[in-house]
C-alpha cells in the first residue's frame, strides 16, 4: 500500500506537459529565411488578410500576415503562406507553392492552435504546421506523414490591416 501511495505521489508531483511540445527538425534553429532557387514562383495567395479577432492573445495574433520563403533541401520550392482571420483557437491559411519539378499549387485550409503551433490538414493526409520563432520569423513544415516532408523558415512580408 505504501508503494502505491509513493507511486501516486510521484505521478501527481510530475510537472504537467508543456503546451508548446511540437518537435521541429533540429536543423531549423540555425536557418534564416531565403529565396527559393526555383524559377517557378508560387502564386500570391488570394485569402484576404484580416486583423485578429478581438481578444485574441498576442502570441496567436502574431501569426497573421503574408509569409514568404523557400522549402525543402536545396531551397528548391518557392512558398507563400497567408494567415488570416486569426482567433484564439485557429485561423484560415492559404498555402501556395511552386517548383521546377512539380509546378504550382495552392490550397486553403482551416488550422487550429495546439502544442505551440498552428496546424491544419488538407487532402490525402497533407498537414501544414506553422510555428512562430523568437526572431519574428516562422517555421513551416509541410508533410504527408510516413511519405514525405519539407521544412524551412519564412519571413513576414505583409501584416494584416490594423496590426
Amino acid at each position: 500500500m505504501k508503494l502505491v501511495a509513493a507511486l501516486l505521489a510521484l505521478v501527481l508531483a510530475a510537472p504537467a506537459a508543456r503546451a508548446d511540445t511540437y518537435q521541429w527538425p533540429d536543423y531549423l534553429a540555425d536557418l534564416q529565411p531565403r529565396a527559393a532557387k526555383s524559377t517557378a514562383k508560387a502564386a500570391m495567395p488570394t485569402l484576404p488578410l484580416t486583423p485578429a479577432a478581438p481578444g485574441t492573445p498576442a502570441g496567436q495574433a502574431s501569426y497573421g500576415g503574408l509569409w514568404e520563403g523557400s522549402m525543402c533541401r536545396g531551397w528548391w520550392r518557392d512558398v507563400k503562406v497567408a494567415v488570416a482571420g486569426v482567433t484564439s483557437t485557429g485561423a484560415r491559411v492559404e498555402y501556395s507553392q511552386a517548383d521546377d519539378r512539380f509546378g504550382a499549387s495552392s490550397l486553403v485550409l482551416s488550422a487550429q492552435f495546439g502544442d505551440g503551433v498552428l496546424q491544419g490538414e488538407g487532402r490525402r493526409g497533407f498537414t501544414l504546421t506553422l510555428g512562430m520563432r523568437p526572431d519574428g520569423n516562422m517555421n513551416i513544415k509541410a508533410e504527408v506523414p510516413e511519405r514525405w516532408w519539407c521544412a524551412n523558415v519564412l519571413k513576414r512580408t505583409k501584416t494584416p490591416p490594423g496590426s
